[in-house]
């Protein structure tokens, strides 16, 4: 296996920058995502390492070597796509021997190879049929298994489960998940999913418009977003924002609009004092709201708002609940048991511990800025 690093990486198509800058360091052994919304520059990227894409500038390593002249055969790498790219009048077998076979490996190791995969990943029985014969999912482990016998440095995967259903495609993250736990091996995976993202990578690339906003774990991107959008596009729901005023009164700082005014935390370490009567953006996830009957002590005083339910979803362990304060929208994730309906006026709380500021100019999180 081999680790990739990405240093300054552009690609142009014409007059349409594609990527912009990529810095990216990829340790070997690494899960790594790269995720964002369609034309984010994330598939452009991969395509890169995998030289199906020239770099327009920048330098793309791949363990020690420098590879932005080496052609995709040459830089020990696998890849999967997204329509599994399978030869239709080859069976499972030879669809996964033929990359041996073109590198002239001996017969009785590509037999080898390619059985003791097909056992890994449970598709044994199923070597003779042709991929016209076989489910979506059964499809895609014998791409992963093509990809897996020729034993590459590092495995780049271009969104191979949205072809799926949804059931399949939660099975399917898990066997990834497990495979790689299983070969260690480097792994690139491409999706537009941030669930899969969220459950399957070491570590996040998130991108925008070919630039990377943020790199983290899934938990650092989650609980400490840089940006905007990198608050709105993580997490399900969605954050919540609603545009505020923060105003300082009698020692305490507070967040001030239409229908609320929130007190600001005391232990708060975030310093905002440059934007004290200026406008901000409040963010917080639905999951740290909640109905002031099931709030625990200590998140009460000076933290509730009364809203009116608008939309009820129930998943039946917890429901998703669609709100209006004063013409604010906000969703909350509240527990089933909760007795609500629509229509109803509720008095919810707010955790102001997992508030987030962010500046409305710039969409940027608010740091310390005095």
């Amino acid at each position: 296996m081999a680790g990739v690093i990405l240093k300054n990486v552009i690609k142009h198509f014409g007059k349409i920058v594609a990527v912009s800058s990529v810095n990216l360091e990829i340790k070997e052994g690494e899960f790594v995502i790269l995720v964002g919304p369609s034309g984010c520059g994330k598939s452009t990227t991969l395509r890169m390492v995998a030289g199906l894409e020239s770099v327009t500038s920048g330098e793309i390593y791949i363990g020690d070597r420098l590879v932005n002249n080496i052609s995709p055969k040459g830089r020990n790498i696998a890849m999967v796509f997204q329509n599994y790219a399978l030869y239709p009048h080859k069976t499972v077998y030879q669809n996964m021997a033929f990359g041996l076979k073109l590198r002239r490996f001996p017969k009785d190791e590509i037999d080898r190879s390619v059985k003791d995969v097909a056992k890994v990943l449970g598709i044994g029985e199923l070597l003779d049929r042709r991929p016209d014969h076989l489910s979506g999912g059964q499809r895609q482990r014998v791409a992963v298994g093509r990809a897996i016998v020729r034993k590459p440095e590092v495995f780049l995967f271009d969104e191979p489960l949205s072809n799926l259903d949804a059931k399949l495609r939660v099975h399917m993250r898990a066997e990834l998940i497990l495979l790689h736990k299983r070969l260690e091996t480097t792994m690139i995976y491409v999706t537009h999913d941030q669930v899969e993202a969220m459950t399957m990578g070491d570590r996040i690339v998130i991108m925008k418009d070919g630039i990377v906003q943020q790199i983290g774990t899934p938990l650092e991107v989650f609980h400490q977003p840089r940006n905007l959008f990198v608050a709105s596009f993580i997490g399900s729901p969605t954050m919540n924002f609603v545009e505020c005023t923060l105003i300082q009164e009698d020692g305490n700082r507070y967040l001030k609009a239409s229908g609320f005014k929130l007190r600001m935390p005391l232990s708060d370490k975030k310093s905002v004092g440059r934007y004290i009567d200026q406008k901000v953006i409040l963010g917080i996830r639905p999951e740290y709201i909640y109905d002031i009957r099931m709030c625990r002590p200590g998140l009460v005083d000076g933290n509730t708002m009364r809203a009116m339910v608008e939309v009820i979803e129930p998943l039946g362990s917890e429901s998703i609940i669609y709100f209006k304060v004063n013409g604010h929208s906000l969703i909350g994730k509240l527990e089933a048991t909760t007795e609500i309906e629509m229509g109803q006026s509720l008095e919810l709380c707010l955790d102001m511990a997992k508030v987030h500021l962010f500046d409305p100019a710039t969409g940027d999180l608010i740091q310390e800025l005095n």
